[in-house]
C-alpha cells in the first residue's frame, strides 16, 4: 500500500476521535451549547430553534424510519 493510501486509511479513525472529542467537550462544558455558540449577545430567537426546525427534523426522522 503506497504511503498515501496508509494516510488516507489513518485519516478516518483520526476523523472519528476528533468528531467526539469536539462533541463531548461542547456538551461537558455547562450551559447551553447552542446560545454559548451564538454569543451572549443573542437573543433567544437566534439560538433557539424555530417551530419550522422541528417539523422538519420529524419527517426526517418519520421518512426514514418508514423506509
Amino acid at each position: 500500500m503506497s504511503m498515501l493510501g496508509r494516510r488516507l486509511v489513518a485519516l478516518v479513525p483520526l476523523m472519528g476521535i476528533v468528531t467526539l472529542a469536539t462533541f463531548s467537550l461542547i456538551f461537558l462544558i455547562p450551559g447551553d451549547p447552542a446560545h454559548r455558540i451564538a454569543g451572549e449577545g443573542a437573543s433567544p430567537s437566534r439560538w433557539r430553534p424555530s417551530d419550522r426546525t422541528w417539523v422538519w427534523t420529524s419527517r426526517c426522522i418519520s421518512s426514514s424510519s418508514a423506509s
